[in-house]
Parts: C-alpha cells; sequence; structure tokens
C-alpha cells in the first residue's frame, strides 16, 4: 500500500488513466487490511474522478464503476448496491455492447447484488427487547417487496452464455467464474424454495461446482483460496437442501484451507466461520454455535465497521446466549450478563450505522478533495498506522522479554 500511496504522488497528474488504476489499487489493499471507510471513500473518489477526467462513455469509469461494485457487494449489500449493478451495467452496454465480455461481467456482479438482497429480505425479523424500544430498520435501504429468483438467475445465465460466445463451451477454465456464479444463483433459488424444481437445480448446481473444483485444484492448487470458495459454495448448496453434515464437512474443508493462506482476521475466515455457526444454530447445537460467535464478535470492530453481517453475528451471539440461559444451570446468570453486554453492542452499531450512504448519487457528485488534497490524507492516515502498529510491536517485544523472567522467578 506504501508502494501505491507513493505512486499517486509521483504520477504525472495529467495521466489519468494510471492514476485511476492506482486508485483501484488503493481501494484493494484498504479493503484487504480491513480499513472499511478508508477504502469506501477511495472506491467512490476513483468513480468521481474517472467522471470528471474521462468521462462516462469512457472504458476507465466502467472500470472504477466496476471496484465500486465489487466492494458493495461485498460489504454494503443492499437496495443501493443493486441499483448500482444495474446502472454499471447499462453503461457497460453503452460502452462496450450487449454481448460483450464486459458486460457479462456486469451481468455476473448484478446476479449476486440481487442474491444479497434476496438474503437479507429472507432472513429480516425484528428483535422484541427493551432496549430496542424505536424498533429500528437495521437493513437500511432494503425494499420490503420479495425479490425475483428468476431475476438473479437469468443474470447469471446471461453472463454465462455471453462467456460461452467468447470463449467456446469447451474453454472450462475461463468458464470458471461464470459457472461459480451460475451455481450461486441456483443455490439461492433452492435456499429460497421458490421453485418445484429444486432437485433438478440441485443437481445442475453440484454438477457445475464440482466441475469448478476440479478446474481449481488444477489451476490453482489443491489447498487454494479458490478451493475455498468452492467448498464454501458446495456447503451452501447442501444447506439449502437441509444435508447438514455434507454441509457442515464442506464448511470445515473451506476453514482448513483458509488456515493455511489467510490471516485469522480475514474477512473471509471470519464469514465462513460464521456459517458454521449458523449451521450449528440450525441444528440447535447452541454450545458449539456460541463459541464460534464468540470469537468471531472478538475479532469485530463495531464502532468502524459497517458490515451487513455483523448485525447477524450479533444477533446470532444473543439468540444463543438466550437458550442457554434459559436451561436455568449455574452459569445463567453470567450468560444473561454475556447476554445484555452483546444486546448494548448490537443496539449501538444500529444506531450508528441506520443512516446509511445512496451510493448512486454520491458518484454522480464532483469529488470533495483534490487528488493532492486525497494523497495528503492517505498519507497522513498511513503515517499513523505505521506508528500504531510499530507501538504495538514494541509492546508484544516486550511482553515477550518479561514472561521468562516471571517464569523464572516462579522456579
Amino acid at each position: 500500500m506504501i508502494l501505491i500511496i507513493r505512486g499517486l504522488k509521483l504520477v504525472d497528474k495529467t495521466n489519468h488513466s494510471l492514476i485511476i488504476d492506482l486508485l483501484c489499487s488503493l481501494t484493494n489493499g484498504l479493503t484487504l487490511k480491513w480499513i472499511m471507510n478508508k477504502a469506501q471513500a477511495t472506491a467512490l473518489m476513483t468513480v468521481q474522478y474517472a467522471a470528471k477526467y474521462c468521462g462516462r462513455n469512457s472504458p476507465k469509469y466502467i472500470h472504477a464503476l466496476q471496484q465500486l461494485l465489487q466492494y458493495s457487494n461485498e460489504f454494503i449489500q443492499d437496495q443501493s448496491s443493486v441499483e448500482l449493478a444495474q446502472y454499471t451495467l447499462d453503461r457497460a452496454r453503452i460502452v462496450y455492447g450487449y454481448e460483450s465480455l464486459i458486460v457479462a461481467h456486469c451481468h455476473r456482479a448484478l446476479s449476486k447484488s440481487l442474491i444479497n438482497l434476496a438474503s437479507t429480505t429472507n432472513s429480516r425479523r425484528n428483535i422484541q427487547d427493551s432496549l430496542f424500544e424505536d424498533n429500528m430498520n437495521y437493513y437500511p435501504n432494503t425494499t420490503t417487496k420479495n425479490v425475483s429468483s428468476s431475476a438473479y438467475l437469468h443474470h447469471a445465465q446471461e453472463a454465462f452464455r455471453i462467456a460461452q460466445d467468447w470463449f467456446g463451451v469447451e474453454d472450462r477454465i475461463r468458464l470458471f467464474p461464470f459457472k461459480m456464479s451460475l451455481a450461486h444463483a441456483l443455490q439461492a433459488q433452492i435456499a429460497a424454495n421458490l421453485s418445484n424444481k429444486s432437485n433438478s437445480y440441485f443437481e445442475d448446481a453440484m454438477e457445475l461446482l464440482n466441475d469448478c473444483l476440479s478446474i481449481a485444484q488444477n489451476i490453482f492448487g489443491s489447498m487454494s483460496f479458490k478451493v475455498a470458495q468452492v467448498h464454501r459454495l458446495q456447503s451452501a448448496t447442501y444447506l439449502s437442501k437441509k444435508m447438514y453434515n455434507e454441509a457442515e464437512q464442506e464448511l470445515n474443508i473451506c476453514l482448513q484451507i483458509y488456515r493455511l493462506c489467510l490471516p485469522p482476521n480475514s474477512f473471509h475466515y471470519l464469514v465462513t466461520n460464521a456459517s458454521l455457526g449458523l449451521l450449528y444454530k440450525q441444528q440447535e447445537n447452541y454450545e458449539k454455535a456460541l463459541i464460534l460467535f464468540q470469537n468471531i464478535a472478538e475479532s469485530l470492530d463495531t464502532k468502524t465497521q459497517s458490515f451487513r453481517w455483523i448485525n447477524m453475528v450479533l444477533e446470532s451471539l444473543i439468540e444463543c446466549y438466550s437458550h442457554l440461559e434459559a436451561k436455568k444451570t449455574e452459569d445463567s446468570p453470567r450468560l444473561k450478563s454475556a447476554a445484555d453486554k452483546a444486546r448494548s453492542e448490537l443496539y449501538e452499531w444500529r444506531r450508528i450505522n441506520i443512516k446509511r450512504i445512496n451510493i448512486l448519487n454520491l458518484i454522480h457528485q464532483e469529488p470533495t478533495r483534490s487528488l493532492e488534497q486525497f494523497v495528503q490524507d492517505v498519507t497522513k492516515f498511513q503515517q499513523t498506522t505505521d506508528r500504531l502498529q510499530s507501538f504495538i510491536r514494541i509492546q508484544q517485544k516486550a511482553k515477550n522479554r518479561i514472561i521468562p523472567m516471571k517464569i523464572h522467578q516462579e522456579t
């Protein structure tokens, strides 16, 4: 990330194409480090900058939109994400044509946005609790009407069709991401239970995923991130048919791979652990689910992170506490106290995040800062972060030096 910031300082300020590429890379870097507020601001800045200096009919503008949409689909997941995905698809059709490969990828993104919104709508529920007297809508920017399953399936199928026209039906490697998107749409349709063709959809999804698993293992290796993603989607597909043992097995394989290739506080690792916790909760195994949700909650910063699934994690944590507390064991007072603490944290998170930005409105505005001001702010932030990390490392080294001395004194 330091190199990207240095590049933004040194780049020719008239080379707008390179500046946009650097801003997209910076967004990725900030996202990987879970610096979400900065990542979101950078992604928005990139789109606004591309619109101002390259125009809304330029390929670079589409590239910037895709970067913002990728962030939105992972971390925002509301109605505004769907609107942004539809807008990106419409612009891409104008710039590249309806049958272009870029448009195929935009169909994939729109399918994912619709699936995310459908899962939000289907899982929405209100908790009657004295802490939530105002009954906050904690899924802002979502609609109450059902999302049509035919819409997200249609866009996944369109993406796959266009990709086949470009690459041919036998090019398994380049069709890999499109097969994954189609399998995801089929899995979502099975989970929504909106069709009497669920058995057929299940077979089609598993056939696609088995092919994707073979491709990922051959190309990326059996312990790669891509292989883990396939196992996670296989787990979700099994879970859609309430095949709990198979779903748990696939999730555990995914987690084993993530432990090898991702840090323990990685977004993907924590989300997959949350999926395993939900699986246990569905089977009413609240003891196992509680351990997972406690570990996840300890890794979250609810004051600066606004991911939609934070709400799910804290809700599930409270639910586990409540079920175990109801058994009236000697641990009940401790569980009640922990549940009250989690409720307070959830209430505060909802209060902070009740108002969400409308991305589609913001991308049509002028940048609020010049590039020079933006780089200066990012540089200051990076320097502050570096100093904090250095201080933490010094503390850790000091702690490690002290521990052996204590052991020696005790012996």
